[in-house]
C-alpha cells in the first residue's frame, strides 16, 4: 500500500495503513505546562476506522464541535468549508491537483 497522507484544513491529517483509515489532529502543547518537553505541534492519533465513511463522519463532528461556531448559520458555513478542503486534498492525493 502507498504511503497516503491527506491534510485536511490545518490541525488534521488522514492516514491509512493495510487495515483502517487513520485520523491525526494537531496538537500544540501548552508553554505553560512545566511538564512539556516540547513546544513543537505534533499529530496525535484521534481515531482508527474500518472505512472512509466513518472516518468523514468523525472527522466533521470533531471540526464542528472543536469550532468558535455561534449559530447554526457559522455551523454550516464550517461543515460546507470543511468539505470543500476533503474534496480539494482528496482530489490531490488520488492525483487530479498536482
Amino acid at each position: 500500500m502507498r504511503n497516503l497522507e491527506i491534510k485536511v484544513g490545518e490541525n488534521f491529517i488522514v492516514t491509512a495503513d493495510e487495515y483502517n483509515w487513520i485520523l491525526k489532529e494537531k496538537r500544540i502543547p501548552d508553554p505553560e505546562n512545566k511538564r512539556t518537553k516540547s513546544t513543537e505541534p505534533k499529530w496525535v492519533v484521534t481515531g482508527y476506522f474500518g472505512n472512509i465513511e466513518f472516518l468523514a463522519r468523525a472527522l466533521l463532528q470533531r471540526v464542528l464541535k472543536t469550532s468558535e461556531s455561534k449559530s447554526i448559520q457559522d455551523l454550516i458555513s464550517v461543515l460546507q468549508q470543511t468539505e470543500n478542503n476533503l474534496k480539494i486534498e482528496i482530489a490531490k492525493a488520488a492525483g487530479g491537483g498536482k
